[in-house]
This record gives structure tokens, C-alpha cells and sequence, in this order.
């Protein structure tokens, strides 16, 4: 191959992606770097945030699914902003108020709901897949406030 030629340069040029997607494999497999597919495979960034809110005992307990103590403390914050975003378009829940709604297998359930108690979007923290599950249909519900409404 000589780079010169035109035809091996326009070759060489086809191969780049694959050059460096072995470059990136070799990496990974010699040291502790990761490829961005590797981490988006693994999926451990999606609970992430939430990590810190958890002693390292509570999300053991959580992962084999060991019912929590009475008592159990948790460093949760008063209130989350919850960002839905399809595409292009995105939509600020803000004030959310968290509940934990009951202890499932693997995880935790909580209900984010806000202050004037209209919107609540239900989301699992599952510890032991390592994923955020949240249903976009059976996750999310409103309470109409029929107190102000008014006919004319």
C-alpha cells in the first residue's frame, strides 16, 4: 500500500473507522479505559446520581433484594427537576417532590410528584441490572385539581 496512489489513499481513507475501532478494542483490553459503547452497554451511568444517595450497605441490601431495615436513613433532596425530552422538544417538571413508593426486587421505586400534587411520574431504580426503568404510559399520571375549576 502506498498512501501516495490514489487508489490506496481512497482505501486507507474506507478503513479509518475500522482501524480505529480496533485501536479503541486494543486499548480497553490492555488498560482500564472504557469505549463509549462499553459504558453505554453497561449502562451504569443511568443510576449514577442516584449512587451517592445510597449508603454502600443500603444498595447492597437493595441488589440481593434484603428487605430494608426500620429506621433505614437516606440523604434524599427535597425536590428534583424532572426533564422529559422527545427528540428536539423537552419539558421541565421543577419541584419535584420524591416519595419511595415500595421496595421491588433488585431496586426501588420512587414517585416524583409535584407540589400542588397534579403530576406524578413513577421511576425504578434497579440496582440490580443497573438501570433507571421508567414507563412512559403507566409511569406518569395527573391528578386534575377540581377545586378551581370554574363554569361559566
Amino acid at each position: 500500500m502506498n498512501p501516495d496512489e490514489v487508489d490506496d489513499h481512497f482505501r486507507l481513507t474506507q478503513d479509518i473507522p475500522l482501524l480505529r475501532n480496533l485501536a479503541e478494542l486494543a486499548i480497553e483490553e490492555n488498560s482500564s479505559i472504557k469505549r463509549s459503547q462499553t459504558i453505554w452497554h453497561e449502562h451504569l451511568y443511568e443510576l449514577e446520581g442516584f449512587r451517592e444517595l445510597f449508603p454502600d450497605n443500603v444498595i447492597e441490601m437493595l441488589k440481593s433484594s434484603q428487605p430494608l431495615p426500620e429506621g433505614t436513613v437516606m440523604a434524599i433532596p427535597e425536590c428534583y427537576t424532572v426533564i422529559a425530552r422527545r427528540e428536539d422538544e423537552s419539558y421541565n417538571f421543577q419541584d419535584m417532590v420524591p416519595e419511595i413508593v415500595e421496595q421491588v426486587v433488585g431496586g426501588i421505586v420512587f414517585d416524583f410528584v409535584s407540589k400542588d400534587d397534579a403530576v406524578r411520574i413513577r421511576v425504578e431504580l434497579s440496582f440490580a441490572d443497573e438501570r433507571l426503568k421508567y414507563d412512559p404510559i403507566g409511569g406518569f399520571g395527573f391528578t386534575p385539581n377540581r377545586t378551581e375549576s370554574k363554569f361559566i
